[in-house]
């Protein structure tokens, strides 16, 4: 054991004596715990779960462990942590990224309510978990992506080179350094700048295949943990490996080359139908088009192109009661990896995508702290 992990752990067990001793009463705010639950800043002293949690590993704590209770502290001076009540260690520690997006399903795909345009331009806030993938050489945005967390980007491991570099989160159109509208009533609501931040680490799938196109799926960690605001939002993933959306319609979206072959400043959608693998297997016949793709066949001038590369493939699904009204929210469950160089010029010619569902262990696996 390290000389720096036995003094912290020795700090730990003396704050834990400390907060005993000292119950002040300060006022609950919320808060986002390190594994992304929404919890309430109190003292120590005031969060019996985490508590426990010291008192029943204590020396025992791993690295991670250690690194977690580290993390909760939102002001260390005064002994404040951010506390979630329902913490369960044991559940939370078998499977760090599981338990992450657990917590993340409770917020995310909520795009503020705004509708989507399909075949055009996006409205503001439309999809607020699209990034831009930038790179170092050449032309500066490549790929897309999708946050899912505060620290981690989605995207297709063809997008993943030595010159990615960073990623851009709350952007409309590039053109411009703030993006603003008039509303009905000719009032200007303007987003907040879109905002750059360094890659710490790209995990790309093990077994991918330049060739072939399979496990055509990376993760991007960022080099820091990011603030939702309407303007960046994280999409919601399938809950379970294997679950299937075959017929119905998807929204594809992204900046890539539109159908007179220039790149778009501005985000653009589409809605286009998820069609069979069998169909998709017909056209693709050197490729094998498996349980690990979705694919889809857009009408003239609607389906995927370069630069959209890395983005996602969504669907509308059924969230929660909020008051009187049914609140819908935005499900992620492809990634744009192939499509045609005609870019849906030809009529009815798919792309596929790699299908999130079948790779839900994999990202679960990847998700740290």
């Amino acid at each position: 054991m390290s000389q720096e992990y036995s003094f912290n752990l020795f700090k730990y067990v003396l704050l834990f004596i400390l907060c005993i001793l000292n119950t002040n009463p300060v006022a609950a705010t919320s808060c986002r715990t390190p594994f992304g639950a929404l919890g309430d800043q109190l003292p120590l002293s005031d969060c019996k779960p985490l508590l426990d949690f010291i008192h029943e590993y204590g020396s025992k704590m791993t690295v991670v462990q250690t690194k977690f209770l580290e993390m909760s502290f939102m002001n260390y001076t005064q002994r404040i942590i951010c506390c979630d009540l329902e913490f369960e260690p044991k559940r939370a520690f078998q499977s760090i990224g599981r338990e992450i997006l657990r917590n993340q399903a409770e917020s995310c795909g909520d795009n503020t309510r705004k509708r989507i345009s399909f075949g055009s331009e996006s409205t503001f806030l439309a999809h607020p978990w699209s990034v831009l993938l930038i790179y170092s050489s050449g032309y500066k945005f490549q790929c897309g992506g999708t946050v899912i967390t505060n620290r981690y980007v989605l995207t297709a491991a063809h997008c993943v080179t030595e010159q990615l570099v960073a990623v851009r989160l709350g952007e409309h159109n590039t053109d411009l350094l703030v993006d603003c509208e008039l509303d009905e009533m000719d009032q200007e609501h303007c987003l907040a700048p879109a905002i750059d931040v360094a890659i710490e680490r790209a995990i790309k799938h093990n077994h991918y295949s330049e060739a072939l196109s399979n496990s055509d799926i990376a993760l991007l960690r960022l080099g820091q943990q990011i603030h939702f605001i309407d303007s960046v939002k994280p999409i919601c993933i399938p809950e379970y490996q294997g679950q299937e959306f075959q017929k119905r319609f998807g929204i594809i979206g992204g900046w890539g080359a539109t159908e007179n072959s220039s790149f778009s400043n501005v985000h653009r959608e589409a809605e286009i139908p998820i069609i069979s693998r069998d169909s998709c297997q017909a056209v693709y016949k050197r490729r094998t088009v498996d349980e690990t793709k979705v694919c889809t066949r857009g009408a003239e001038g609607e389906n995927t192109c370069k630069g959209d590369s890395g983005g996602p493939l969504t669907v509308r699904v059924e969230g929660h009661e909020d008051g009187t009204n049914r609140k819908f929210r935005y499900m992620q469950i492809g990634v744009i990896s192939l499509g045609f160089r005609d870019c849906g010029v030809v009529k009815g010619t798919p792309a596929i995508y790699t299908n999130v569902a079948a790779f839900i262990d994999w990202i679960a696996l990847h998700i740290e702290l």
